[in-house]
């Protein structure tokens, strides 16, 4: 069945051992995590460069979670939750992004799309650019 401390003893029928979805980061905090991470771009792309580097990643991520924990008001996590808010939040702006790209490379028609908010662009700006987006333009496919 389960054993017990392996990581596969939470019993997916037991009510009690369901996780309660973690809270929202509140926009102080979002903030914080943007502003921190553009202090450190590999931390953010997840560059560790070597196993030596992912310790240190560790320790960051460790200390960034103590320090947005500590805000005033906002949502207690721990740092696999921060980790994971971060990449959700790159998954969100990724996809605002390709959604306004693909608009503005249509035909017309429709109402205008919503553009970046500053928001958006600097998680952009800090994910790689239009690159992380749309993939690079200048590659020729080889088989083609």
């Amino acid at each position: 069945m389960y054993q017990v401390g392996t990581g596969w003893d939470i019993d997916p029928c037991r009510k009690d051992d369901w996780v309660q979805p973690a809270e929202r980061g509140t926009p102080a905090q979002k903030t914080f995590l943007l502003e921190f991470l553009e202090q450190r771009p590999l931390l953010a792309q997840k560059e560790y460069g070597s196993a030596a580097g992912r310790k240190e990643a560790e320790a960051e991520w460790a200390g960034l979670a103590r320090s947005l924990n500590n805000i005033r008001g906002g949502a207690q996590k721990t740092v696999v939750q921060w980790i994971k808010y971060w990449d959700d939040q790159r998954t969100a702006v990724k996809k605002r992004a390709a959604r306004v790209r693909n608009h503005l490379a249509g035909t017309g028609g429709g109402r205008p799309l919503d553009l970046l908010s500053d928001y958006d662009r600097r998680v952009l700006g800090l994910m790689g650019g239009w690159t992380r987006v749309v993939g690079f333009t200048s590659v020729v496919d080889p088989l083609e």
